[in-house]
């Protein structure tokens, strides 16, 4: 990552004008430099813009502005030394009743930046050899400013203004004017998945009554992905479509670029829609001529390539409104990188429709490929197993795989020179090529539409391993540490959190599709960012930063001699030299990601350090040194055998986020670390803290706090101390067993905190802590008993797993003749199972009496969080009814809750009926309950909810897992709730006693419900009548018998389900997997039948695979 330097230039220079401001220059003696530096960053200000664009393809400009971002970060440490000056003597001289100090402690308790607290600490100053050596860091700082500046004559540079005064102009006026055209390139098109798009569409399109009232209102479909996706592609094939072309006789395409012309949209709009020049220039005219040109037909409007919502409010909003209520059914089509362009256009789900592209698969790409290469005899199928290497790089993407082939079609078909090929990355220079020049384009020109402070973000991200992903909130963590997000205005409550500003900076980035949520986790906080863009930012950000994510030999191979890098990210097998890294002394981020260390050195050499986050398992002898890091804000030791922080933690004055995450040998924390008043972040779950220094409460700028553990005993922190923490974002709390009294609870004053988007509630309680509570007097005898126990259970556990394999052994020998045998046996071992668990499930419920249970109950009640909240976890909680705030009416308030996760709700007997009330809840995880052997028909029932209203049960829902649930029987669904959950896609159910899905849950109504997922359903019985239906997993049912009525189903995978014999109505079904015995495909993959079962015939193209 780069600093951006027209982000860079005004915050250095606003901290130096604050210096000036309060006289600081009088205190230092050096008034009159401090002066000129303010001048110089002023004057240098005016063409950072230019040069920062300049710099992409301009190696000499790339010089210049790497000299003058080397003067800011000097300028920025020597102040901040200055603060800390300041900070330490105050410390020494007083102990806190001075004024200075009070002013330090009340200014940074309140959150205040370095701009708005320099004038308090630095009239402070009283050292003379530090004011000295401060004095002269300036005026050396002068010099070299001096000289950069005349850099401004040599190389030109222009003034172009703040990013606002711009109008958002990208570098170069001929990559912001390209244009495309309506014709496409057969040459892009391959494969069936193109197909189905194009198909899918048009349907789009064209579906609709046109005779009914809402046609009047044009709908707009919008093409939504990253650059180079193919999404322009994908618009011409269905714009020269015959189907496209009989339904809309008036067709326009227009390519919106960033910079457009009013005018020349219209004329060029006009033009199309007449077939014969338009005629003038005034706007009103051409306005009221398209109007009448498109009230003539029904028409389709392309707007290519969009980047907000300007061209059509400004252009094409009034003309295309006033001409659809005379051609109802006409429709706007958009392509667009900016995911809610159609939102600001003011067009919400009703009349639009949203088609996200998609990466290529691999034998698509591999066709891609070849389409690219001169034709020749053997069609390159020799080369395929280094084309697929070479088409992994490119990850799917259309853009790149034709980049790859633009490379290959200048080499021999041969394997040495593709290779050659595979080794090299796609270097972001401009090259022949036409298409990698396009590819530059694709990506740069997103960049470049960025304000300065999302490009230094942006380009952050390169940092992290490719293939890896990212939580949200850490990196936005990061951001803020390194500077790159300053306060921007103020809300109701006053000044924006950083937080919520980054959050915003996070959201436009993927908005942007330059980064993208990452679909190989489920965690809805990790993103990703696609290798081509990636390649692009660690290109802009080379001068600065430096990546070394691959396994070399040596890594001082790697790091070039004699450049100092203000970046350092590492992930590597091989063991790392710590006395290498010291070398780069100017870092500002150092980042080790799951490597080895060779000890050796210390943290003294960084002195400028920002970011630290180091996930080396052995990395405690660096723990003694951390105190060096005057400049630290971000800490990170996750994943490391750190045994403790270091006593004087509190010196560490600019410490913001702390993040010791599963460090198994801390224990402890120093009593000084509540003096970190500065502190934002806070997380070290599974650590061994059990204790929190009295005084937490007073770390009020606090926005995320993760494993606070409850302690009632002793003169530690108790859960009242979380009152003051009215800031917090996210909290995690643990132990909540050890909360005695719900008054205790109610003083943390969780529903106070109006800024709370996730809470998580956690119990936890061993099993011999509670019998010793219960009977301490037979405690020794209790635990020898529960050891006794163990010792018999894991003793039958072996007998019975001897005489199942000896069964299994003798079914493999005699599987032809035995075949019912063994399966009446296997079922009698399944129910001895399911009698095993259901005891197991009466003992757990049996240790924890009622008054312990009605105690939680009632502490939980009083945690009720704020309407605000995002996302709830309630794990290992032992009440038997959940709180009373997820119970109907109170649930309603909860207005902005999406995601809810119930973990080992082992006591509870029913669902709670608030949660369909939820207004917007998409996801409900309920795992492990196994008391719940009923739910009824109020967990998805209509009811009123505020003003009245009777709402739709589930109204947003999308994601419904229940796992666990062991002892659940029964699910009834009334007739009146067959429209709860209309936007259901996947559900997956686990472990329960279900025979049958409830025929509410498949109601019409759920033509969302795309994925099924069942797994463990012992009595299972059959499976119809899901109409809307893609994907079907099932696992382990043994007693299914039946599936029918998935008329749209396409892939099914079917595991041990030995008596299903039925599997018709999937007309549309284009893969199976099986790895039953009990089926046996006869004939042609088209025919598949299981043994003394009826045949079935299944589509001719069925894909079967065992």
């Amino acid at each position: 990552m780069a600093a951006v330097l027209d982000a860079l230039a005004p915050y250095v220079k606003k901290m130096v004008t604050d210096m000036a401001k309060e006289e600081v220059g009088l205190l230092l003696g050096v008034s009159r430099e401090i002066n000129k530096l303010k001048n110089n960053l002023g004057y240098l200000q005016d063409y950072v813009a230019d040069a920062e664009k300049r710099r992409i393809t301009d190696a000499s400009v790339q010089s210049w502005v790497k000299m003058l971002k080397d003067a800011m970060y000097k300028a920025a440490d020597i102040l901040e030394l200055c603060q800390l000056e300041a900070m330490e003597r105050q410390e020494d001289e007083s102990s806190g009743s001075g004024g200075c100090l009070s002013s330090l402690e009340g200014l940074m308790i309140m959150g205040k930046n370095l701009h708005d607290i320099v004038h308090p600490f630095l009239f402070c100053l009283q050292n003379p050899c530090f004011a000295h050596e401060a004095g002269s860091r300036i005026k050396k700082l002068n010099e070299d400013l001096q000289s950069i500046r005349d850099g401004v004559t040599k190389f030109r540079f222009v003034k172009l203004g703040s990013y606002e005064e711009q109008g958002r102009r990208p570098a170069d006026t001929a990559l912001a004017r390209r244009k495309t055209t309506s014709g496409f390139d057969e040459s892009a098109i391959v494969g069936d998945k193109i197909q189905k798009d194009t198909e899918k569409l048009a349907r789009m399109l064209i579906s609709g009554r046109r005779d009914d009232a809402a046609a009047a209102a044009v709908k707009v479909v919008s093409v939504v992905g990253p650059g180079g996706m193919g999404k322009s592609t994908l618009a011409r094939k269905v714009f020269a479509s015959e189907a496209v072309k009989e339904e809309f006789k008036t067709k326009i395409w227009l390519s919106v670029t960033q910079q457009f012309d009013r005018v020349d949209l219209l004329r060029s709009a006009v033009t199309q829609a007449k077939k014969e020049p338009a005629k003038g220039k005034d706007e009103s005219f051409l306005e009221q001529t398209l109007t009448d040109a498109l009230s003539a037909n029904r028409f389709l409007l392309v707007l290519d390539d969009v980047w907000s919502e300007r061209a059509w409010k400004e252009v094409f909003q009034v003309p295309v409104a006033n001409a659809a209520r005379k051609q109802p059914g006409s429709r706007v089509l958009l392509t667009t990188r900016i995911g809610d362009v159609v939102l600001k256009m003011g067009h919400y789900h009703s009349h639009s429709d949203q088609l996200h592209v998609s990466k290529l698969d691999d034998e698509d790409a591999w066709s891609l490929l070849k389409k690219q290469l001169p034709q020749r005899e053997g069609d390159f199928d020799e080369l395929k197993h280094i084309g697929m290497k070479i088409i992994k790089k490119c990850d799917g993407l259309p853009l790149a795989i034709k980049v790859m082939g633009g490379l290959l079609s200048t080499r021999r078909p041969n394997e040495r020179d593709w290779e050659i090929v595979l080794e090299k990355n796609i270097e972001w220079k401009k090259v022949d090529p036409q298409e990698e020049e396009e590819l530059n384009y694709s990506v740069r020109l997103s960049y470049e539409d960025l304000s300065p402070q999302l490009k230094q973000c942006f380009l952050y991200y390169s940092l992290f391993p490719k293939g890896s992903g990212f939580i949200e909130d850490r990196v936005i963590s990061m951001w803020i540490s390194e500077g790159f997000i300053q306060h921007e205005g103020t809300s109701e409550s006053g000044q924006l959190d950083l937080e919520e500003i980054g959050k915003g900076y996070h959201r436009e980035l993927v908005t942007r599709n330059l980064l993208e949520p990452d679909d190989s986790t489920d965690n809805i906080w990790d993103y990703t960012m696609h290798d081509i863009v990636r390649s692009f930012a660690q290109f802009v950000a080379r001068e600065e930063a430096f990546v070394v994510h691959e396994d070399p030999t040596d890594i001082r191979s790697l790091l070039p001699e004699n450049q100092k890098f203000r970046r350092l990210s590492i992930q590597i097998d091989s063991e790392v030299e710590w006395t290498i890294l010291e070398m780069q002394e100017k870092l500002r981020t150092l980042l080790v990601i799951n490597c080895d260390i060779k000890p050796g050195g210390s943290l003294a050499n960084f002195t400028s350090l920002r970011v630290l986050d180091i996930s080396s398992e052995e990395s405690d002898w660096l723990v003694d040194s951390l105190c060096q890091l005057r400049h630290l804000r971000y800490l990170s030791f996750s994943n490391t055998n750190i045994s403790r922080l270091p006593s004087d933690i509190d010196k560490m004055w600019f410490l913001q986020h702390i993040q010791l995450d599963n460090c198994p040998k801390l224990d402890k924390f120093p009593d000084n670390i509540t003096k970190l008043v500065r502190l934002r972040y806070f997380s070290f779950v599974g650590s061994k803290i059990d204790i929190i220094p009295r005084g937490f409460g007073g770390l009020t700028n606090l926005r995320s706090l993760y494993g606070f553990p409850t302690k009632m005993d002793g003169d530690w922190c108790t859960l009242e101390e979380l009152e003051t923490l009215s800031h917090l974002r996210n909290l995690q709390v643990e132990n909540l067993e050890n909360v005695h009294d719900s008054t205790v609870a109610k003083k943390a004053r969780i529903s106070n905190k109006r800024r709370l988007e996730y809470l998580e509630l956690n119990c936890y309680k061993e099993e011999e802590e509670e019998e010793g509570e219960e009977e301490e007097e037979d405690d020794v005898a209790t635990v020898a008993d529960d050891d006794k126990d163990e010792e018999e259970e894991i003793k039958n556990e072996e007998n019975e797993e001897g005489k199942h394999i000896e069964e299994e052994e003798a079914e493999y020998d005699d599987e032809e003749e035995e075949d019912s045998d063994n399966l009446d046996e296997k079922n009698e071992e399944e129910n001895e199972e399911e009698m095993q668990i259901e005891e197991e499930v009466e003992k757990e419920v049996q240790q924890i009496g009622p008054e312990q249970q009605q105690r939680i109950e009632d502490v939980f009640d009083e945690l009720c969080p704020p309407p605000i909240l995002d996302v709830l976890i309630i794990s290992r909680y032992y009440g038997r009814r959940l709180p009373n705030w997820m119970h109907s009416p109170a649930a309603t308030n909860f207005e902005s809750l999406r995601s809810i996760s119930l973990h080992d709700i082992t006591y509870c007997t029913q669902l709670p009926d608030g949660l369909c009330r939820i207004p917007g809840l998409e996801e409900l995880i309920i795992g492990h309950a196994p008391a719940i052997e009923h739910v009824g028909a109020d967990f998805q029932s209509l009811a009123r909810g505020k003003g009245g209203i009777v709402t739709t049960p589930f109204r947003d829902l999308t994601k419904l897992l229940l796992q666990g649930l062991s002892a659940w029987m029964e699910w009834d669904w009334e007739e009146q709730s067959r429209v709860a959950m209309p936007a259901l896609e996947n559900l997956e159910l686990t472990d329960c006693r279900l025979t049958h899905l409830p025929p509410g849950l498949a109601s019409d109504h759920r033509h969302n419900l795309r994925n099924i997922s069942l797994e463990n359903l012992m009595l299972l019985e059959y499976l119809e009548n899901f109409p809307s239906l893609v994907k079907l997993s099932l696992y382990n049912c043994p007693e299914l018998k039946r599936i029918s009525g998935l008329s749209k189903l396409r892939t099914v995978d079917i595991y041990d389900c030995p008596k299903l014999k039925v599997l018709e109505g999937v007309l549309e079904l284009d893969s199976m997997v099986l790895d039953d015995e009990s089926w046996e495909i006869t004939g042609t993959p088209a025919r598949c039948t299981p043994k003394a079962g009826p045949l079935r015939q299944l589509p001719q193209d069925l894909t079967i695979t065992r």
